[in-house]
């Protein structure tokens, strides 16, 4: 056998010892983007969440596509399921306030199939002082009037671009158009125009950064990116001169107002401050746990009596292939002006996916609205909390 070379050895054994060291570092380099890419981003949302939601809260079944678009590291994410039980979770008592099928004739609601943009159902709904319901069935450019469940009246709106729908302290329609027309319109009941104020301004860069619609006794309000309230317009309806902000939205008529940010993939936080505080003078008024992963929060809203009602899309996956929604629903938490929990219901999801800016109303008297679609119409259900 011919002797061992030295020099042999000692360049192999040194290409071995850079093939570990370079595999050891592709794998914590494997190991971090992973961390990475299955870390949330803190999502804040002033209080409505919807909203919204309080998102410029769109609501909307999880499609099928959609679980399966994510990625392991994010499945790898998902919360475990807790159980209802222990959270209390129940299905409240409720009434169906109307059915109204899609379609355009009277008593139906629009609905359209669009290819370039998502399908629309009505974008919201109100309930007014006397018990009506007012719909924004904008694919039919009209507001719907709906009494004890029956049609009752059609308001002709100006555009099929308004996405929220208000009143104020006389009982017009304020309607919110965020993208086409970029404005705020005021209309009697009758649907003339009283007057028209442009969103875009001091204290909001775009339309489209507009989450969600105010009226008060001092005006229009809108929020901005879920974060900051501007005041656009006094009780008249007439553009203000001096545009206020306020962080975080209005808790009742009080002088307080309420941010809600999540806080992990199954948890939410609700925070209290004066209005005339900083935003770092706030303080955690109740840390909520739901009993599924939050897809989006949907509402923050309070009553006359200052509870608090925040409401969130829940949705399961299968932690196998095809890794599709196996269980989806809403799940309501009301809190008591303190932050303690005073009850928790889980209502149904919409069962097909059409967008909706806002599907939940809270009336001052504490009573709660959802507005759910299905293929064969739109549902109004009364809750009884």
């Amino acid at each position: 056998m011919p002797p061992s070379n030295p020099i042999t050895e000692n360049t192999s054994k040194k290409r071995l010892i850079s093939v570990l060291v370079s595999a050891a570092f592709g794998l914590v380099g494997l190991v971090l983007l992973l961390v990475f890419v299955s870390i949330e981003p803190f999502e804040t949302v002033s209080k409505s969440i919807e909203p919204q939601d309080l998102q410029a809260t769109k609501t909307r079944p999880v499609r099928l596509s959609d679980a399966k678009q994510k990625n392991s590291a994010t499945r790898q994410n998902d919360a475990k399921t807790v159980e209802q039980e222990k959270l209390g979770v129940r299905r409240p008592d409720s009434e169906i306030v109307f059915f109204a099928p899609w379609g355009s004739g009277r008593g139906e609601l629009g609905r359209a199939e669009a290819f370039e943009s998502a399908p629309e159902g009505p974008m919201s709904f109100v309930v007014d002082a006397q018990g009506r319901t007012l719909v924004l069935d904008q694919v039919n450019s009209r507001v719907v009037v709906f009494e004890q469940g029956e049609p009752v009246k059609e308001i002709e709106i100006p555009a099929a671009t308004y996405q929220e729908l208000k009143l104020d302290n006389d009982g017009n329609l304020i309607l919110l158009d965020r993208l086409a027309q970029r404005e705020i319109t005021l209309l009697d009941l009758d649907g003339r125009v009283i007057s028209e104020v442009n969103l875009e301004g001091p204290g909001v860069r775009e339309g489209g950064a507009v989450t969600a619609l105010f009226s008060r006794a001092d005006g229009i309000w809108v929020e901005v990116e879920h974060r900051n309230l501007v005041r656009l317009s006094d009780a008249t309806g007439s553009a203000v001169d001096e545009r206020s902000q306020v962080p975080g939205r209005f808790w009742g008529e009080s002088d307080s107002v309420l941010t809600v940010a999540r806080e992990g993939p199954n948890s939410a936080v609700v925070a209290v401050q004066s209005v005339s505080a900083s935003r770092t003078d706030s303080r955690i008024l109740s840390r909520v746990l739901f009993s599924m992963r939050i897809m989006h929060l949907l509402a923050l809203e309070s009553d006359g009596a200052g509870r608090i009602y925040l409401a969130a899309h829940l949705v399961k996956f299968r932690q196998t292939k095809p890794y599709d929604v196996i269980e989806e629903n809403i799940e309501v938490v009301l809190l008591s002006s303190g932050g303690d929990e005073l009850d928790r219901i889980r209502l149904p999801a919409s069962r097909i996916a059409l967008e909706q800016f806002r599907s939940l109303f809270v009336g001052a008297d504490g009573m709660m609205y959802q507005l759910a679609f299905s293929e064969e119409g739109a549902t109004l259900r009364k809750v009884v909390l």
